[in-house]
C-alpha cells in the first residue's frame, strides 16, 4: 500500500515507463491511441455492441456508443465520468474495465478477454499511461485496406489470413488486423475467425467483411472445387442473362436443370405476369400449339393483359405502404388506381420515381401526394426513399453511423435534408391531405449540432447546391435518372427478385459490401439493359422471361440440389396471399366478395389491406407499415396448414351452389334425372319456371324478358296469367340453383287465375314453393287461394311477408284468428333459395309450416278457416290489399299444389325432390346422382377439370383411376369431388410456385 504522495508518483512513473517500454516493442513506439486502440478493443470484443454497454440505456449502469462511433461521448464516460469509475491508473490491471471481460469480478456478458489478447494490453498500457484522450491534431484514420483482397482458391485449400492496415492521414499505416471484426456474407460457403482467418467449407462465393471502428473493407472469394463426375453440356442460351448465369455454373461446377415442361412454363409464367392461373382452355391451346417461339408469343400477350397493370401495381403499392388506414380511403383508392393506369401505360421507372418523388397539391387531386401521406416526416420520407430507390436500409444510421454499411449519420440526415420543405395540411374532408413546399427549413445532426446540407451517394457535393430551388426537384434530378447507376440496379434486381424469387442481391432492398450480389455480372449486364431501354419495366420483365434462365425446372440436377442463389433451377416458392385467395376462387369457380367492392373483384385487386380478409392476412399478405419487401410473409407456418385443412373457406367455396361443381354437377341432366318425379296423386297444380311460361306474344318467354303466362304441368289445362304489361313478372333463364325463374318486384307484379277452385273449400290441401326473397325486403304472399274481393274477404294466403313489424307466412283474410306467423329473427332464412312447404289438414286445423325441410316454430298458430271469395288463384299478390303493401319481392320458381294432406313420407319425397333439382340444402334427403354411363362420364369429365383448374395441366390416366375410384367409395359422387378438390387444393403443386 502507498503510504506517502513521492512514493505514489515513483510508482505511477514506474508503470507509465513499464508501458511505454511494452507500446514501443509491440507497437511501433506510440503511445497507446484512446480512440484508435483502445475503443477498437472495445469494439473488436463486442463490449459496445447494441447487445452489450453499446445499447441505448447501456448494461449495469455502463454505457458506450455502439462501436465506438461517437469517441467525445466514450471519452467523457471512460475519461471524465466521476461515479462508477473504471480506470485505477495506480493499478491498471485492477481497473473494472478489465477485471470484469477477464471475468476475475463477475461480469454479466461473460468472459470477453484474455491477457495474452493484444486488446487487454492495449487497455492496460492505456490506463498506465494515464487515460489520456488522443491529442489534438492526431492523425486521423481514413480508411483500411485488407490484403489479400479476394480472389479465387481450389479447394481443398489451407485456410486463407487476412491483414488489415489502416491509413492514417500522417502519411502512416497500422496493422490493425488484431482489432478488426471480421464476419462473412455466407456461412455455409466459407465461416471467418476473430483473427481474420478465412476458413473454406463448400463451393461458392463469400465476402469477408472486416470492420476497423467506423471504417469497412472486404475480401471477395470464389472457392472452386472440381466435382467428380461434372460434364457441362452447353446448354442453349437464349440472351445475354443466360451467358452470365452459365458461365457462373460452369465455373461453380453446378449444372443447370433441363428446361420447364409446357405446363409448368404456363402456370409459372401466368402466375408472374398476371397473378391468375390460365384457364383450361389456354392450357389446352397452349399444348395443340407445336410451333417455334410459342413462349415468346405467349409472353408478348400477357404483358398486354389487364391482368398485369394489375398485378405489377400491387407489388408497388406494398411498398408505398399503400392502405386507407394511412392515407385515407379516397386517397388510397385514388393512388391504386394511378398505379394501375401507370403500369398500364408503361411509364419508365425514373419517370414514376420522379412524380412521387415531386408530387405536391391534393391526395384527392393529385395521387402521388399520396407519398408524403404515408411518409409522414423528414426521417419518414428520407428512410423510404433510400431503402425503395437505392436499397439502402438507412434506418441504423439514425443514431449512429451504420454498423454493417458504409453510411454515416451524416448521411441519414443528408437524405433527411431533401424533405426539410415539405409542408403537410390535414383538410376538411377528413381524407385529404395537402402537400406543399416550404421556402425554408433546415436539419440538424443531433449528435453534433450542426446544420447538414442534401446528401446523395456517389454524387459530387457541389451538384447538390441549388438555392431557391424546391430540394425535392434537385433530389428526383439526380437520383430517379439512368445516370444513377445504383437506382437503375436496385430497380433491375428488385425485378429479378419478383420473377426468380430470389434477387441476385438478397434480399433485394439491402445493397451494401457486406451483403454482396451472388453474381456481379449478370447484375451489372441486366442494370446495362434496363439503362439502355430507358428504364423500361416491361421490356426488362420482357427479356428475363425469355431467358432460359427463367424458363428452367425446379428439378434441380443431383450436383446441384443444394443451390440457393445461383439459379441453377427455378425456386419453388408458396403463392402470394393474394394469388393463392384468387387461385382457389379459381378453381373452385366461387369468387371471393369483398364488402363494398363489386362483385368479381379478385385479391390482386385489392387497393388496401383492410379491405382483405383473415385468409390473407394468414398468408403473408403485408399491413404495409414499411417499404420493406420484408414485410411480406414467405414461409410457409403451422397456421396457413391448419388454415387449408380445418378452415371453413373452400369447403364453402366447393358447397356453394355458384360453384363449378354446383353448375357442372347441379345442373347436369344427369341432376334433373336423379330429383325424378314429385308425387303425383292429387296433384292439383304443378307451376315450373323451366317449362310452361310465355311472354306476351305467346312463346316461350326470353330471359330478362317478360312473363305473361305460367301454365299448369300437372295435366290440366290451368294458367295464371297478366295481361297488363306493368304487372308482368320478369322471367329469367338463371335463376336459384341456376334454373329458370320468375322475378316479382314488390310493387305490384302478379299472376291470377279466374277458372274453377284447385281445393274444396276447407278441405285438406297442401302447399310447396321454390323460391328466395330479395335482399333485405318485405317478401309478401306468394300464392293464394280462390281470389278475394275488393271488400275483403276469407282466403288462404301462403305468405312469407313482413307486414308491421310481424312477420306472417299463413293469412286466411280477415279472420284474424287465422293469420299465422313466425318470429321475426327467422325471416333471414328467406335470403338463401329455400323449400317452404305448407300443409293444412282442414278448416279449424292449425297450420303446419316447414323450411327446407325444417318444421318451425310458430309464434301465432291461429286455425284456419273456411275459404270464401271468388274462383281461381293469385300469384305474387294478394289483390284486397293494395299493391306494394303484400306483394311478392323476390324470385319464385316452383310451385306445388295437392289437394290433400301429404303423409311426411310423401312430403319428405316431393321436398326432396325440389332440394336435388335445385341444390339446395335442406333436411329433406337428397337422392343421390343416378348410376349410369351418363354419371360415370360427368364425373369422369369434372376429375379432368379440376386437374386443368388446379394445376394447368390435364391428369395422367393413372391421377384420373384413382380418382374415380375414391369417388365411387363416397356416399355420393358430390362428396367425392369435393374431397378431390380439396385434395388438389392442398397439394404441393397447386400451393406452391415451381
Amino acid at each position: 500500500m502507498l503510504t506517502s504522495r513521492p512514493g505514489a508518483l515513483l510508482w505511477l512513473a514506474s508503470m507509465v515507463v513499464t508501458s511505454i517500454a511494452f507500446a514501443a516493442e509491440g507497437d511501433e513506439k506510440r503511445p497507446v491511441s484512446f480512440q484508435y486502440d483502445v475503443l477498437a478493443a472495445l469494439s473488436k470484443h463486442s463490449c459496445s455492441s447494441g447487445a452489450c454497454h453499446g445499447s441505448p440505456t447501456g448494461k449495469g449502469g455502463f454505457r458506450l456508443s455502439l462501436r465506438g462511433f461517437d469517441p467525445d461521448f466514450d471519452a467523457r464516460t471512460l475519461i471524465r465520468e466521476d461515479l462508477g469509475r473504471r480506470t485505477t491508473v495506480f493499478a491498471p490491471e485492477e481497473s473494472l474495465l478489465l477485471a470484469k471481460p477477464t471475468m476475475r469480478l463477475a461480469h454479466g456478458g461473460g468472459q470477453r478477454l484474455k491477457k495474452s489478447d493484444r486488446a487487454y494490453l492495449l487497455i492496460r498500457d492505456w490506463i498506465a499511461q494515464g487515460c489520456r484522450p488522443d491529442a489534438a491534431g492526431s492523425p486521423v484514420c481514413l480508411g483500411i485496406e485488407v490484403n489479400p483482397p479476394g480472389g479465387r482458391l481450389q479447394l481443398p485449400s489451407t485456410a486463407q489470413k487476412l491483414r488489415a492496415m489502416a491509413k492514417f492521414s500522417d502519411g502512416t499505416a497500422r496493422d490493425v488486423t488484431d482489432l478488426c471484426v471480421f464476419t462473412s456474407s455466407d456461412e455455409e460457403t466459407a465461416s471467418v475467425d476473430e483473427s481474420g482467418t478465412v476458413t473454406p467449407k463448400e463451393r461458392g462465393d463469400a465476402t469477408i467483411l472486416v470492420r476497423y471502428l467506423d471504417h469497412i473493407d472486404t475480401a471477395s472469394f470464389t472457392f472452386l472445387r472440381d466435382v467428380p463426375d461434372f460434364v457441362w453440356t452447353n446448354p442453349p442460351e437464349q440472351n445475354f442473362i443466360d451467358a452470365r448465369v452459365f458461365a457462373k455454373l460452369k465455373e461453380l461446377q453446378l449444372p443447370p436443370a433441363e428446361l420447364c415442361t409446357d405446363h409448368e412454363f404456363l402456370r409459372r409464367v401466368y402466375l408472374d405476369v398476371l397473378g391468375v392461373l390460365p384457364e383450361r382452355k389456354e392450357v389446352e391451346a397452349f399444348a395443340r400449339d407445336t410451333s417455334e417461339g410459342k413462349r415468346a408469343r405467349l409472353i408478348d400477350a400477357l404483358l398486354e393483359r389487364p391482368e398485369y397493370a394489375e398485378f405489377w401495381a400491387l407489388k408497388w403499392a406494398d411498398l408505398l405502404r399503400l392502405k386507407s388506414a394511412r392515407l385515407g380511403s379516397g386517397a388510397a383508392h385514388k393512388l391504386h388506381r394511378w398505379l394501375v393506369r401507370a403500369v398500364r401505360e408503361n411509364r419508365p421507372y425514373d419517370r414514376i420515381a420522379r412524380e412521387l418523388l415531386t408530387a405536391s397539391g391534393s391526395t384527392l387531386q393529385n395521387p402521388p401526394a399520396g407519398f408524403y401521406r404515408a411518409a409522414a416526416d423528414m426521417n419518414d420520407c428520407a428512410e423510404t426513399t433510400a431503402q425503395l430507390f437505392l436499397g439502402i436500409r438507412i434506418q441504423c444510421a439514425k443514431c449512429h453511423n451504420h454498423p454493417f454499411d458504409r453510411w454515416s449519420q451524416d448521411n441519414y440526415y443528408g437524405i433527411g435534408a431533401f424533405f426539410a420543405r415539405v409542408g403537410r395540411a390535414n383538410l376538411p374532408r377528413g381524407d385529404e391531405t395537402l402537400v406543399y413546399s416550404l421556402p425554408n427549413g433546415e436539419v440538424t445532426q443531433p449528435r453534433t449540432g450542426q446544420q447538414v446540407q442534401p446528401w446523395l451517394p456517389d454524387v459530387d457535393p457541389s451538384r447538390l447546391a441549388a438555392p431557391g430551388e424546391d430540394r425535392r426537384e434537385l433530389l428526383a434530378r439526380l437520383l430517379a435518372t439512368k445516370d444513377n447507376r445504383l437506382f437503375a440496379e436496385v430497380a433491375a434486381n428488385r425485378i429479378w427478385g419478383h420473377l426468380l424469387g430470389r434477387g441476385i442481391v438478397e434480399p433485394v432492398d439491402d445493397f451494401r459490401p457486406s451483403n454482396p450480389p451472388a453474381n456481379k455480372e449478370l447484375l451489372a449486364a441486366l442494370t446495362d439493359e434496363f439503362i439502355r431501354t430507358g428504364l423500361n419495366q416491361k421490356e426488362l420483365i420482357r427479356t428475363i422471361l425469355k431467358s432460359r434462365t427463367y424458363q428452367l425446372s425446379s428439378q434441380a440436377a443431383e450436383l446441384s440440389r443444394r443451390d440457393v442463389k445461383y439459379f441453377s433451377h427455378a425456386s419453388s416458392r408458396l403463392l402470394s396471399a393474394e394469388q393463392l385467395l384468387d387461385a382457389i376462387s379459381s378453381v373452385t369457380g366461387t369468387p371471393e366478395a369483398f364488402p363494398g367492392l363489386p362483385a368479381g373483384t379478385r385479391a390482386a385487386q385489392l387497393p388496401s389491406p383492410e379491405l382483405g380478409t383473415h385468409f390473407l392476412k394468414i398468408f403473408g399478405q403485408p399491413g404495409r407499415d414499411t417499404a420493406c419487401e420484408c414485410e411480406r410473409g414467405h414461409d410457409p407456418k403451422l397456421t396457413q396448414a391448419l388454415q387449408l385443412i380445418n378452415g371453413p373457406m373452400i369447403t364453402a367455396k366447393l358447397q356453394d351452389r355458384a360453384s363449378r361443381l354446383s353448375k357442372r354437377l347441379d345442373l347436369s341432366a344427369d341432376r334433373l334425372k336423379a330429383a325424378c318425379q314429385p308425387p303425383q296423386a292429387n296433384l292439383a297444380l304443378w307451376l315450373r319456371a323451366d317449362s310452361g311460361v310465355l311472354g306476351g306474344d305467346g312463346q316461350p318467354a326470353r330471359s330478362g324478358g317478360a312473363a305473361a303466362a305460367w301454365r299448369d304441368q300437372a295435366g290440366g289445362k290451368r294458367e295464371a296469367v297478366q295481361p297488363d304489361a306493368s304487372k308482368q313478372p320478369v322471367y329469367v333463364a338463371q335463376g336459384i340453383g341456376g334454373l329458370p325463374a320468375l322475378r316479382f318486384d314488390g310493387s305490384n307484379d302478379l299472376l291470377t287465375s279466374d277458372k274453377d277452385n284447385l281445393v274444396e273449400s276447407g278441405k285438406e290441401r297442401t302447399i310447396l314453393v321454390v323460391g328466395q326473397a330479395s335482399k333485405g325486403g318485405h317478401g309478401g304472399c306468394v300464392f293464394c287461394f280462390r281470389r278475394s274481393t275488393a271488400g275483403g274477404g276469407t282466403v288462404f294466403a301462403v305468405q312469407h311477408g313482413v307486414f308491421a313489424g310481424t312477420y306472417y307466412v299463413y293469412s286466411d283474410g280477415i279472420n284474424v284468428a287465422g293469420n299465422t306467423s313466425l318470429p321475426l329473427e327467422r325471416r333471414n332464412i328467406l335470403d338463401e333459395p329455400f323449400v317452404s312447404a305448407f300443409v293444412s289438414r282442414g278448416a279449424g286445423q292449425k297450420l303446419e309450416v316447414a323450411v327446407n325441410g325444417e318444421p318451425q316454430p310458430l309464434s301465432q298458430s291461429g286455425a284456419i278457416g273456411p275459404d270464401a271469395g271468388a274462383a281461381g288463384f293469385t300469384i305474387g299478390s294478394r289483390e284486397d290489399i293494395p299493391p306494394g303493401g303484400q306483394n311478392w319481392q323476390g324470385e319464385l320458381s316452383e310451385i306445388l299444389v295437392y289437394d290433400r294432406a301429404l303423409s311426411p313420407e310423401e312430403l319428405s319425397a316431393a321436398g326432396g325432390y325440389l332440394a336435388r333439382k335445385y341444390a339446395l340444402p335442406t333436411k329433406y334427403p337428397a337422392k343421390p346422382l343416378a348410376a349410369g354411363p351418363e354419371a360415370s362420364a360427368l364425373v369422369r369429365e369434372l376429375v379432368i377439370e379440376f386437374y386443368y383448374a388446379a394445376l394447368s395441366r390435364p391428369p395422367s390416366e393413372e391421377e384420373v383411376k384413382d380418382g374415380l375410384a375414391y369417388i365411387g367409395e363416397a356416399d355420393e359422387p358430390r362428396q367425392g369431388l369435393e374431397d378431390l378438390c380439396w385434395a388438389l387444393v392442398n397439394s404441393k403443386e397447386f400451393l406452391f410456385q415451381h
